[in-house]
């Protein structure tokens, strides 16, 4: 088996940086079973109480990311209560990709929600 060892994978070291991914969506179930089990790696933004997810697609997004990957740190910003965004909403979800970007510094931004208008404020 040790003739092998070299061709395996390695095992990232748990003390290796985790990547940082917002998320700009409904918010987060934080009551969730299986995302309440990875609290450690969600931040909400401003607040746990005004990041509570009521339509769901937020909290999906999460635990799909959560779930396929074990290097990750989400930073959750509700900026809807819904998927759909209406004209004036969208300076608002500027100012908040804005504020998340510099907040967080993450590595990566996931904003899903159905924008049906175009902007030049994005």
């Amino acid at each position: 088996m040790e003739e092998y060892d070299g061709m395996l994978p390695k095992r990232p070291a748990v003390t290796e940086k985790r990547v940082k991914i917002a998320i700009l969506d409904t918010g987060i179930d934080l009551e969730n079973g299986y995302i309440s089990s990875k609290r450690g790696r969600i931040k909400c933004w401003p607040s746990k109480q005004e990041c509570r997810d009521t339509d769901g697609h937020g909290t999906h997004v999460a635990y799909l990311l959560l779930r396929l990957t074990k290097h990750v740190e989400l930073r959750i910003a509700k900026i809807n209560s819904s998927q759909s965004f209406t004209g004036t909403k969208v300076k608002l979800l500027a100012e908040k990709i804005a504020k998340v970007s510099t907040l967080f510094l993450p590595s990566r931004l996931t904003e899903s929600t159905g924008l049906w208008i175009k902007s030049l404020a994005l």
